[in-house]
């Protein structure tokens, strides 16, 4: 994620899990739990684009299918 996000991501996720880590492209690399999986997709949504759940896999596609529907309803109607 974006390192000027990082508070947003903690104050909503439970715990952190493990030592950030920054990545060689500028993002850090955080653990952190959630309630469960709708609580994990609404934090990470709130982010948009600057952050990426990487695990577990149907958070992704939740995030995925959600970002689809969106760009399918705001998509070129002419």
């Amino acid at each position: 994620m974006r390192p000027e996000r990082r508070e947003d991501l903690l104050s909503s996720a439970v715990a952190l899990r493990a030592a950030e880590r920054p990545g060689e492209d500028g993002w850090l690399r955080l653990e952190v739990t959630f309630q469960d999986l709708r609580h994990a997709e609404w934090a990470l949504w709130q982010l948009g684009t600057d952050a990426e759940a990487l695990t577990p896999a149907p958070l992704r596609t939740a995030l995925r299918e959600r970002a689809t529907a969106v760009a399918a309803r705001y998509g070129d109607s002419s």
